[in-house]
């Protein structure tokens, strides 16, 4: 097997894919052991796309303004990313008495 039928099939074997695959998620794990960033990313999106819904929700029924948009991305970065509690009760607190 020469250099360029090994290139061929590194590129369209199957064991590579799944070869791909566990390289991926080896950088992955390398850059973010703990998959810290990763949930705090995932929560930042998921109240992003909670806030936007809610407004559309809420816009069916009464205009808003394209500001209350802006405010309600600022927020919800600011709140997903600010609470810093170590524990699942002591972050609920913090955003009950923020909110």
């Amino acid at each position: 097997m020469d250099v360029s039928e090994s290139f061929k099939q590194s590129f369209h074997g199957k064991t590579d894919r799944n070869g791909i695959f566990v390289r991926m998620s080896d950088r992955l794990a390398a850059a973010d052991p703990a998959f810290s960033r990763l949930r705090l990313a995932s929560r930042a999106m998921l109240s992003l796309a909670l806030s936007a819904g809610l407004l559309g929700f809420v816009t069916l029924f009464h205009a808003m303004p394209l500001a209350s948009y802006g405010l309600s991305v600022i927020l919800c970065f600011i709140g997903s990313l600010a609470v810093r509690d170590e524990t699942a009760t002591g972050q609920l607190v913090t955003r009950l008495h923020a909110g």
